[in-house]
C-alpha cells in the first residue's frame, strides 16, 4: 500500500503524509491556524538565525571583500541577496541621506529663487507699495528693503558670448525669457538657441534646478556600471571571466561604497563641524576595501593586483566624467 501524500502549501509538490517538511522547498507542514506567537517567533528566528540570508550577505560583503562575488559567480546564489538588489537598496539609502546632508544647500537655492522673483518684479512691487503707502518715509523703507535683494549687483554686465556681437547681459538672463533673449541678441544655431533657453530657466530658478539635478544624479552611477565592467574586462582579458561576472563585482564594490557613504552621511548629520577628517577616513576605507576585494575576487597576486588597481584608478575618473557629462547634457536640456 502506497503511503498517502499531501500537497506542500508552498510549492504544491506531493509530500508523504508522515513528512513534516517538504523535500523540495523545505516548507514545514502546517496543520494549525496561524497564531500571533508563531508570527513573532518566525520573525525573530529568521532575523537572528546564524544562517540568515541577511547576515550571510552583508557579513560576507563587509568582512570578506571579494568573497560574495566569488560565491555568486560559482553558482551559490540561493544563500545571498542578488547583486542588483543590494546595489539598488544601498543606492537608495545613501541618496536619501545625501539629500538630508545637502538640506542647507537646497535651502540656499530656494532662497535664491525667492530673491530672483523679487528682483524680477521689484519695479512692480515698488509701484504697488507706493500706492498703498503714500508717505515718503515709507517709500525710503520700501526702497531699502527691495535693494537688499538685488542679486544682480557685482555680477558684471556681460555673462555669455557666442560671438563678438553676442554678449548677453546677466540682467537679461534674469528678466527676459529664452525666446526674447534669442530675438534680442539674434542668436543663430539650434543648439545655441536651446542652450540659451535652458540657461535662462536654470538661472531664474536656481533652487529648482539644483534639486532637479540632485534627484537625478544617481543615474550617473547606473550609467557608469557597464563602463566599469568593460574596464575590468579589459584589465583581466586573459582571464576566462564573462562580462556579466565583472558587472557582479562592480555592483558589489559600489554597494560597499554606498554603505561607507551612508555611515559618513549619518556622521555628518550628527556632527558637521569636522568634514575633512571623516571624508578622508571614508576614502581610505574604500581604497583598502577595493584592493582587498579585487585581489580576492580575481585571485591574483598582490603585485599584479596593485598594477591593476593603478590602471583602474587612472581610467575610473574618465568613466565617471563621461557618465557625468552624459547626465548633465541630458538633464540640462530636459529641465
Amino acid at each position: 500500500m502506497k503511503p498517502t501524500k499531501h500537497l506542500c502549501q508552498s510549492c504544491h509538490c506531493l509530500v508523504d503524509e508522515g513528512s513534516n517538511f517538504c523535500s523540495v522547498c523545505g516548507q514545514k507542514k502546517i496543520t494549525k491556524p496561524l497564531s500571533f506567537k508563531e508570527l513573532v517567533g518566525d520573525f525573530f528566528s529568521n532575523l537572528f538565525s546564524l544562517d540568515s540570508k541577511f547576515f550571510r550577505t552583508y557579513g560576507g560583503l563587509i568582512f570578506s571583500p571579494g568573497k560574495l562575488t566569488r560565491e555568486y559567480t560559482k553558482g551559490r546564489r540561493q544563500l545571498y541577496y542578488t547583486p542588483i538588489r543590494l546595489f539598488l537598496f544601498g543606492l537608495t539609502i545613501a541618496f536619501i541621506l545625501l539629500n538630508f546632508v545637502l538640506a542647507d544647500l537646497q535651502k540656499f537655492g530656494q532662497d535664491m529663487d525667492k530673491n530672483v522673483q523679487i528682483e524680477l518684479y521689484k519695479d512692480s512691487l515698488r509701484t504697488q507699495f507706493f500706492l498703498a503707502f503714500p508717505d515718503s518715509t515709507d517709500h525710503q523703507m520700501i526702497d531699502s528693503l527691495l535693494d537688499q535683494n538685488n542679486i544682480l549687483k557685482g555680477l558684471g554686465n556681460s555673462f555669455l558670448s557666442f560671438g563678438s556681437d553676442d554678449n548677453i547681459l546677466m540682467e537679461d538672463l534674469y528678466k527676459l525669457d529664452g525666446e526674447e533673449i534669442i530675438n534680442k541678441y539674434n542668436i543663430r544655431g539650434f543648439f545655441q538657441k536651446q542652450f540659451v533657453i535652458q540657461l535662462s530657466k536654470a538661472i531664474k530658478t536656481p533652487g529648482n534646478f539644483q534639486i532637479y539635478l540632485l534627484s537625478h544624479i544617481s543615474w550617473i552611477i547606473l550609467v557608469s556600471i557597464p563602463f566599469i565592467a568593460l574596464l575590468l574586462k579589459l584589465l583581466y582579458i586573459r582571464r576566462e571571466r564573462t562580462y556579466i561576472e565583472h558587472i557582479v563585482y562592480a555592483l558589489h564594490l559600489h554597494t560597499f561604497i554606498f554603505m561607507a557613504c551612508t555611515i559618513l552621511f549619518i556622521y555628518l548629520l550628527i556632527n558637521n563641524n569636522h568634514l575633512l577628517g571623516p571624508i578622508l577616513y571614508t576614502l581610505i576605507v574604500i581604497g583598502v576595501y577595493f584592493i582587498l576585494s579585487l585581489k580576492n575576487a580575481y585571485q591574483q597576486s598582490a603585485i599584479k593586483t596593485s598594477f591593476k588597481v593603478i590602471l583602474f584608478l587612472l581610467f575610473y575618473p574618465l568613466i565617471i566624467t563621461i557618465a557625468l557629462s552624459i547626465f548633465l547634457v541630458i538633464n540640462f536640456f530636459a529641465f
